[in-house]
């Protein structure tokens, strides 16, 4: 079964920032609720660019507030690459 782009941000981000599988973070803050430190916020993107097989560059996703934009950035990108 294929996983969907929500989904497969969802599990790089509860990995990189060890948060607990069964909590759900789609809709969380990334600055607000989910507070990274630098170091994983470079971590985090650098993850999501593996997964995806594709750049990210930071200017684009400078007013990204959730996992959710995230994941509709991201699906966006795969979508105008295809």
């Amino acid at each position: 079964m294929q996983q969907t782009i929500e989904h497969r941000v969802t599990q790089v981000v509860k990995d990189v920032l060890e948060i607990d599988e069964g909590t759900n973070i789609l809709n969380a803050s990334i600055e607000k609720e989910l507070a990274p430190t630098s170091i994983d916020q470079m971590t985090l993107f650098i993850a999501l660019e593996d997964e995806f097989q594709e750049s990210i560059p930071p200017q684009e996703v400078a007013g990204i507030d959730t996992i959710r934009d995230i994941a509709r950035y991201i699906e966006e990108k795969l979508n105008s690459m295809s």
